[in-house]
């Protein structure tokens, strides 16, 4: 599958506007991805309700390092999560409607929030992280598992409705 904007370190998005629609991730980055302002509208992997390989990633905006976002406007359609940290994830304002086939926000390390008006319409978790922390903003969260869930990183709980999807075989309890 095909990415959309990558990034070979750092990527930065100040203003403007920017529309994506990608096979894979919409937007990636080798290390950073800082968001202070824009309208930024991403499709990935055909969206929400598209059932894709499970190794393949199709993220809506995926870091390596550290995802920040100071403002803006965010609409996100991924079939996997719509923004993802391999670290951590900042959130300090903007305007997000995330729909998401797997995690709604997703950040290995920990994931805080301290403004911001987000809403996650569709997701199998609304946000997870090893640690969340919430200091403010307006949050209304769909998920068909948990809206909030603090796991190890990554609890395996992969892309789209498949085996194991709410509770059943293959989730451990999860």
């Amino acid at each position: 599958m095909d990415d959309g904007v990558r990034g070979k370190d750092n990527l930065v998005v100040r203003g403007g506007a920017l529309d994506v629609t990608a096979g894979g991730d919409a937007i990636q980055a080798a290390t950073d991805v800082l968001i202070s302002a824009g309208e930024l509208v991403l499709s990935s992997g055909g969206g929400s309700g598209a059932v894709v390989d499970a190794s393949a990633s199709a993220k809506g905006i995926k870091a390596a390092v550290n995802l920040n976002v100071d403002g803006g406007t965010l609409t996100v359609d991924s079939a996997d999560d719509t923004l993802h940290s391999n670290g951590t994830m900042v959130i300090n304002g903007g305007a997000f409607v995330l729909a998401s086939g797997d995690d709604g926000m997703h950040a290995d390390a920990s994931l805080t929030i301290n403004d911001g008006t987000i809403q996650i319409t569709q997701s199998y978790e609304g946000i997870e992280s090893a640690l969340i922390t919430i200091n403010g903003g307006d949050i209304d969260i769909v998920s068909s598992d948990d809206g909030l869930n603090v796991a190890g990183g990554n609890d395996g709980s992969g892309m789209n409705p498949g085996p194991g999807r709410g509770g059943g075989p293959g989730r451990g309890g999860q």
